[in-house]
């Protein structure tokens, strides 16, 4: 038995092969760009009715990113304000996530589709509605927070988290991220600034969670990105006894 599950409901996930010789029931064609969606897998092999019950262990079959941003060397009385970040390709306008692939689920391996694959870019602002997609553009997703000092820090919203396809950006993909906030000094004197960073080769892979974390400073070019990974604990285990699925 193979169970999968995601949120929200949709249509477009369904059992398919990805080509003529893989297994109908083995492979559950997925797009990410369904986005924020969480999908997990489970199965249980050789289990008979007498093995009851059955430990079922769900795992994420996506990663997970998401960031924080804080600010550093920062003056007494001055404070950011975050108006935008947005995360994209070869220019502003093009996506940086190959989308759609095809889900093993006897062991959570992915194919991913290569063929005009779908991709978006992401933005994020204060303003940003989290989950409706504007068309033509990507997600218009949400920041949390709303000024920094050098005590606290903005994020994404808990619903503005991305979900991808495993997949590796390396060297042949561009893979950028841009920052525009505003430096506020006493007497409300402000500086825009724009920070764009190329970010290295990057391999997410299924169940981890990475963090990006932004550090801005009032002069460009001391603002940085670093990035930390952790295992994504799934917190969904059932006990199902084995005569309520057969053998």
């Amino acid at each position: 038995m193979d169970f999968y599950a995601f949120a929200p409901h949709s249509t477009v996930p369904r059992l398919e092969r990805p080509d003529s010789i893989s297994n109908a029931d083995t492979y559950i064609y997925f797009p990410s760009y369904m986005n924020p969606v969480d999908l997990v897998w489970a199965n249980a092999k050789n289990q008979t009715k007498a093995d009851n019950p059955v430990k079922l262990t769900f795992n994420h079959a996506l990663a997970r990113f998401g960031f924080d941003i804080t600010a550093n060397n920062l003056n007494d009385g001055e404070f950011i304000t975050v108006q935008e970040v947005k995360l994209y390709g070869a220019s502003e306008w093009e996506g940086v996530f190959v989308m759609g692939g095809y889900l093993n689920l006897e062991n959570g391996e992915w194919i991913v589709r290569s063929q005009k694959p779908i991709s978006w870019y992401y933005t994020w602002t204060p303003t940003g509605n989290e989950v409706e997609i504007e068309v033509g553009k990507g997600p218009q997703l949400r920041l949390s927070g709303e000024k920094l000092d050098n005590k606290n820090k903005i994020t994404n919203s808990p619903n503005s988290y991305i979900f991808i396809i495993p997949q590796l950006k390396d060297q042949d993909h561009d893979f950028y991220l841009r920052i525009k906030y505003t430096v506020v000094r006493p007497g409300n004197s402000q500086q825009p600034v724009t920070v764009s960073k190329k970010l290295n080769p990057f391999n997410f892979e299924r169940g981890k969670a990475y963090d990006f974390h932004l550090k801005l400073s009032p002069n460009p070019i001391h603002s940085r990105v670093t990035t930390s990974a952790k295992n994504w604990d799934v917190d969904v285990v059932n006990n199902v006894p084995c005569n309520q699925i057969g053998r």
